[in-house]
């Protein structure tokens, strides 16, 4: 990107790296003499970017460049929005609800006492409802209503959903009934 609008090409280099330790690497001979230098294990890693940067002495960027660059990067900066269940043709009826436990990996997560806890692993969590809104961000929309979120999270109680929205001070629009609350992930992130 940076070469299509700037005359500068930054210096690169790849790997693959084959975590799993039991893998046997075989490569083809026509080209070991390649591939030997790019299959790597993770304890190669390090001496392998220290001798990248070893072996860029020379500075990438002028101050111009600099400014070039980062006036660029302004100008070309947008957010994104995108339809992730229309770009995958996924209806939203097909999202299992509510809330996914993060250690049996199960939706058995219910609203007791205050917190959540995994009816299947005993698992509780007091926040395991703001990773739920940030992947409802993430995947179906940026506002929700306490109906949505009572569906979603599947409460039964509306002030239990009330309660859970004002606790994380987001933006909302409309009163009472007609209100919808406008997420952030920035906001949602800083209350994990």
């Amino acid at each position: 990107m940076i070469r299509n609008h700037l005359n500068i090409t930054l210096p690169n280099t790849s790997f693959v790296v084959i975590t799993n330790p039991s893998t046997i690497i075989r490569f083809d001979p026509k080209y070991e003499h390649v591939s030997s230098q790019k299959v790597i294990r993770p304890t190669v890693v390090r001496q392998k970017s220290e001798l990248f940067w070893r072996e860029q002495q020379k500075p990438f960027f002028s101050d111009s460049d600099f400014q070039q660059l980062s006036h660029l990067l302004l100008k070309l900066d947008t957010p994104l929005i995108s339809d992730v269940l229309g770009e995958f043709k996924v209806s939203v009826n097909d999202i299992i609800p509510g809330i996914l436990c993060n250690i049996c990996s199960t939706f058995t997560m219910e609203r007791k006492n205050g917190s959540w806890v995994c009816t299947n692993c005993g698992n509780p969590d007091k926040r395991a409802h703001i990773q739920a809104l940030i992947d409802y961000f993430l995947v179906v929309a940026s506002t929700i209503t306490n109906q949505q979120l009572r569906q979603y999270l599947r409460i039964p109680s509306i002030s239990v959903a009330s309660k859970l929205l004002s606790s994380l001070n987001l933006p909302y629009e409309g009163t009472y009934r007609n209100r919808v609350y406008i997420l952030s992930l920035e906001k949602l992130e800083k209350c994990l």
